[in-house]
């Protein structure tokens, strides 16, 4: 395809790399590549991530490093606002639905509307009782 391809090795069985089908670019650096993501997935765009956490979600989020481009600012109340650089929206959604309540996303808010869709879609699925094992 003449395209940068990233494959799960996890996915893989029975793998054969074909001579002369894929060859590393002598200047690739995998960390410089994958950098701008939130996992593996590399993306085009340009997205500037912006999302308050609550005082429970606070004190857990600062125990890690999650992305290389993040910067916590405290807030009032034990809050506290991260944002992140990232180049697709894709593999952040579960990571904040993991979160719950304790998140906000702030901006952007292409993300906002996205999460506000599963969240419509979750709420039509769960607002009745489940029917009755047979």
């Amino acid at each position: 395809r003449q395209a940068m391809r990233t494959f799960s090795l996890s996915r893989m069985e029975k793998l054969v790399v074909l001579k002369g089908q894929f060859e590393r670019q002598p200047d690739f650096d995998p960390e410089k590549h994958f950098a701008s993501g939130f996992g593996f997935l590399k993306g085009e765009g340009d997205y500037r991530v912006e999302i308050e956490f609550d005082r429970w979600g606070a004190d857990l989020l600062q125990a890690n490093t999650w992305h290389p481009s993040q910067k916590i600012k405290p807030l009032a109340q034990g809050r506290v606002r991260m944002s992140l650089q990232l180049d697709n929206l894709e593999e952040i959604i579960n990571w904040l639905m993991s979160w719950g309540e304790h998140a906000t996303v702030i901006a952007p808010e292409e993300l906002r509307q996205r999460l506000w869709k599963i969240a419509r879609t979750l709420v039509e699925r769960y607002k009745s009782k489940p029917a009755a094992s047979p």
